[in-house]
């Protein structure tokens, strides 16, 4: 199976946007603060939330450019759910409920390549995962 395009262009913008306007400070931190963007997000993967709405904000507008312009409607919705769900993923919080997910009914071969993918993806970003559990299911 190889990488459609567009699933590879999803992956890299999730990855330059996941920590895009990052105002310094944790999720906890903002929600225990009773920060604007807690109140916004209703205390819910609430950094993650800000970086990928903040992206696309930046990547559809009119005066900055919209990236998106020449992607028929139901190809943008499916790449927009695809970033937005890989940047959400992001959210440390749910690092273990991905783990079991990702591991779970594999055989012990595919556990290793899994695995290594796993340490590799620590390295590069966080929404590389999401993907390749995507592509292996």
């Amino acid at each position: 199976d190889s990488w459609e395009p567009l699933e590879i262009a999803s992956v890299l913008i999730a990855m330059v946007v996941h920590d895009l306007d990052h105002p310094g400070r944790t999720n906890n931190f903002l929600t225990n603060s009773r920060h604007e963007l807690a109140l916004l997000y209703n205390d819910k993967s609430i950094l993650e939330n800000h970086h990928v709405a903040t992206a696309f904000k930046v990547s559809t507008n009119s005066i900055t450019g919209n990236i998106f312009k020449s992607l028929d409607l139901e190809t943008f919705q499916s790449m927009r759910l695809n970033i937005v769900e890989m940047v959400l993923a992001t959210d440390m919080s749910k690092h273990f409920e991905h783990l079991s997910k990702f591991t779970t009914g594999v055989t012990s071969q595919v556990r290793i390549v899994m695995w290594r993918m796993y340490q590799f993806y620590f390295l590069c970003s966080h929404p590389v995962i999401l993907l390749l559990q995507a592509r292996l299911a």
